[in-house]
Formats: structure tokens, C-alpha cells, sequence
């Protein structure tokens, strides 16, 4: 336990650098010594602590948590987890992962399919099959027809990242109006700063987080300017304004979501499984207070089925919270979560 104490102060210390909060959760019943090989394990989990925080922008949260899978009276079966809320490598880190030896990477946001293909470059299988994509396709037609139209977002995109589940792409564009709509002062504030690379990197948030909603034309702009602010020139504020004018069009379409989700977001006539939300209020909890990222799978099932409720906002806190690996804030609204369904026993 020591040694996994002595990594989280080193992680630490690089979090507070670059502003990120560093989170270690760790059970209860966990014995104070342990015999196996610590050296390998420190070596292990401090390099994915540094890459979670390398990866990291600021503001942003890396957990590292430990969770026991099964033990005896001889052993003990440990998960170790280091998860964080960055986004996809860069260019530049791309450039050095090939150059070191790595055959091939996969960009954010991951799909089937895109992983199949770089796979298909590297590996030839014993039998060779193709993928189906009809009902997947056919899905997805229909998703696409049911879904509003926003100004400066493809939807059609926006879904397939997110597998089609309607309610997690809503929560994103909502998380992703009430995140970026103060980009330029962030920007500005970056800009200001003696961090050279800060500024790179809040854009660099932007155009990631705008491929995944589906804002196309917005991704490249930000693309655009992020590799302005990395080759440092001259024509910053040109590119700024374009990414500016790109996201306030972008914005304007999601101030209209509210009203669509409350009319379409609970169906007209479904009876509530409370047994069912009971039962996984249950099982969230648990996860909760041991610190088990797993929370998040309960999250995606919970959420569905809290929109048929009259406690579907306050709901959502808490799901935003476990979304942002901030567990023990969600532990915390979780036991202030004033429901019928679920109470602290």
C-alpha cells in the first residue's frame, strides 16, 4: 500500500501543474501489506498515470482507483484502474508512438469498423468474414429521421459515435453547449498565460469534443487553429474568428434541444419499472462507495429509464458527476437524492 501511496503523491504533483484533479479511491477492506511484485506494478502504473495526465486538459479529472475481485485466506485478487476524462492523442504524439515502434494507432471516437480496418493492415485472419452493416445502417436511418435538425451539427454522425442511444447523445450536445460556450475567454485566458502549449490544448479539447457531436465544420476549424497555435503563426486571430463564427452557429442549434427533449425524451405511455430503478440505485451505490468506475455501465441504464420520472434533472447531477470519474461527488448527491424509489439503508 505504500508504494501505491508514493505513486498517486508523484502523479500528484505533475496534476497540480497542469491543473488536473488526481482522485484515489481505494477499499476499505484493503490489507495494509501485500506480497507480489511492487517494483513491476509502481513501474506499470505510473506510466499510465502519466500518459492519463499527459492527456488530461486542465480542468479536467484522472482517477486511479483499486478494486478487490475475489480473495481467500492466502489470496487476494486486485484490479488496479487508472481512468481519465482526456481525449485523443495528438498529432505530434501520433508521429512519436509510430517512430518508436508502434505499427498503427486508432483515433477518437472509436468505431467497429475503423478498428476491423487498421487491424485488417497488420493481421491476416484464418477466415475472413465481412461485416454486416444492414441492420446497424437501417438503425441508424431510423434514429437519424426521429432526431431535430441543428444548425452546424450532422446528427447522423453524432449518433453513430454514439451507438445510436439517443439519450447519451442528448446529454453530450447539453454538456457540450454548457462547456464551450465561453471557448473565447478560455482561449484568451490560456493565451495569457506562460504555458506555451495551453492554449493549444483547450482548442485541442474543442475540436475533439466537436467530431464527436457531429460539428464537421467546426472540428476543422479547430483543427485549423490548433495546429496554428502549435507552429506558432501569424495568422492566429484569423483562425480564431473562424472557429468563433463556427461555434456560435453550432450554439445557436443546441439553445433549441430543451424543448425537443422534454417532448421527446419520456415516452408518452410506459408504465415506470420501479422495481427495476431500485435495483439499480442499489447496485450504483455499491459501485459508488467502492470507488468502482463500473458505475458508469449502471449510469446508462439508470438514465432512461429517470426521464419517465419527475426526478429526471436531479438525476442527471448525478450522472454527470460519475460521467466526469468525480465518484465521490456522486456518492455524496447520490445520499442528499431526495426519490421514491431508492433510499440509504
Amino acid at each position: 500500500m505504500g508504494n501505491y501511496l508514493r505513486i498517486y503523491e508523484k502523479g500528484d504533483n505533475k496534476a497540480d501543474e497542469k491543473e488536473v484533479t488526481l482522485n484515489l479511491h481505494t477499499p476499505k477492506k484493503l490489507p495494509a501489506v501485500l506480497r507480489g511484485d511492487p517494483l513491476r506494478l509502481e513501474q506499470i502504473l505510473i506510466n499510465l498515470g502519466d500518459n492519463a495526465i499527459k492527456l488530461t486538459d486542465s480542468g479536467g479529472v484522472v482517477v486511479m482507483s483499486i478494486k478487490i475481485l475475489r480473495q481467500n485466506d492466502s489470496e487476494m485478487h486486485i484490479h488496479f484502474c487508472v481512468e481519465d476524462t482526456g481525449i485523443e492523442i495528438s498529432d505530434e504524439d501520433r508521429e512519436k508512438s509510430l517512430k518508436s515502434g508502434m505499427n498503427d494507432f486508432i483515433a477518437k471516437p472509436f468505431h467497429p469498423e475503423g478498428l476491423f480496418r487498421t487491424m485488417e493492415k497488420w493481421i491476416t485472419p484464418v477466415r475472413p468474414c465481412m461485416i454486416d452493416q444492414t441492420l446497424s445502417q437501417e438503425n441508424e436511418s431510423n434514429q437519424t429521421d426521429a432526431f431535430p435538425e441543428l444548425t452546424g451539427i450532422d446528427t447522423s454522425i453524432g449518433l453513430y459515435n454514439t451507438k445510436n442511444r439517443i439519450p447519451l447523445y442528448y446529454r453530450l450536445l447539453r454538456m457540450f453547449r454548457d462547456n464551450q460556450k465561453d471557448f473565447e475567454t478560455s482561449f484568451r485566458i490560456a493565451q495569457s498565460e506562460a504555458d506555451p502549449k495551453k492554449a493549444e490544448r483547450v482548442v485541442h479539447t474543442l475540436k475533439g469534443l466537436a467530431g464527436t457531436i457531429g460539428a464537421l465544420k467546426l472540428h476543422e476549424a479547430a483543427k485549423e487553429l490548433e495546429m496554428g497555435c502549435r507552429d506558432n503563426v501569424v495568422d492566429i486571430e484569423t483562425r480564431l474568428e473562424k472557429v468563433i463564427s463556427e461555434l456560435e452557429l453550432v450554439l445557436s442549434g443546441l439553445n433549441t434541444i430543451e424543448s425537443y427533449c422534454s417532448e421527446n425524451d419520456v415516452p408518452a405511455t410506459c408504465d415506470i419499472d420501479k422495481t427495476k430503478i431500485t435495483k439499480l440505485m442499489h447496485e450504483l451505490y455499491d459501485y459508488l462507495s467502492d470507488y468502482d468506475t463500473s458505475a458508469k455501465k449502471v449510469i446508462h441504464s439508470l438514465l432512461p429509464l429517470m426521464k419517465q420520472t419527475e426526478h429526471a434533472e436531479a438525476f442527471e447531477e448525478i450522472a454527470n458527476a460519475v460521467e466526469m470519474l468525480d465518484l465521490e461527488l456522486a456518492k455524496e448527491k447520490m445520499e442528499k437524492f431526495d426519490n421514491p424509489f431508492w433510499t440509504i439503508s
